[in-house]
């Protein structure tokens, strides 16, 4: 009578025999290094969990933690977020966020906005697009950042600690308002 592998679901259709029996596995999956993405099993757990994120995101809440340990809800982008992040399935993002609540241009035109409009659109957005992965666990994405409204960040390659549950996708982020953000999306459907 065969038993059933609990170490890895997908193994599960597979007959298992007795420990110390490398006919237990099959080819390809018989050393533990197999199971943990050195194998080209590894590359297909990588791109399911890249697979995860390919889609439309809505923001729905920024949290930041500032330097100083005290977290604020909406501090970069408002109690009620804009925003949208898309993954494609070849590995580009684009990225914007920002306040509901920027003013318009007076003047109507974006070269000729006063001072304080000019700093209610730069602290109240930003924006960025590039490449990323994910890590093979699902937990790690890495975007490389090839443009960005905060020029600080572009050509730079940031690992952001990442959550995806079904819809929710929550990651997060060295803040460009310093400390580090924790940005909370909803699957656009």
């Amino acid at each position: 009578m065969a038993t059933v592998c609990a170490i890895w679901p997908k193994l599960a259709a597979f007959p298992v025999k007795p420990p110390g029996t490398a006919a237990a596995l099959p080819r390809g999956r018989r050393r533990f290094g197999n199971l943990m993405g050195r194998s080209k099993h590894g590359q297909t757990w990588a791109a399911n969990a890249k697979q995860q994120l390919v889609g439309t995101w809505k923001l729905v809440k920024d949290v930041n933690t500032g330097t100083d340990g005290v977290a604020k809800s909406g501090a970069a982008f408002g109690p009620n977020p804009l925003g949208q992040i898309i993954f494609t399935r070849e590995g580009r993002f684009t990225s914007l966020n920002l306040r509901p609540d920027i003013p318009k241009f007076a003047a109507g035109n974006r070269m000729q906005g006063t001072a304080d409009e000019n700093k209610a659109v730069v602290q109240g957005s930003i924006a960025t697009f590039g490449g990323y992965t994910v890590s093979p666990d699902g937990k790690v994405l890495t975007m490389k950042i090839e443009g960005s409204t905060w020029p600080s960040w572009i050509g730079t390659e940031q690992k952001r600690s990442l959550s995806v549950n079904g819809d929710d996708m929550k990651y997060s982020v060295p803040a460009s308002i310093g400390g580090t953000s924790e940005l909370t999306y909803k699957r656009v459907k």
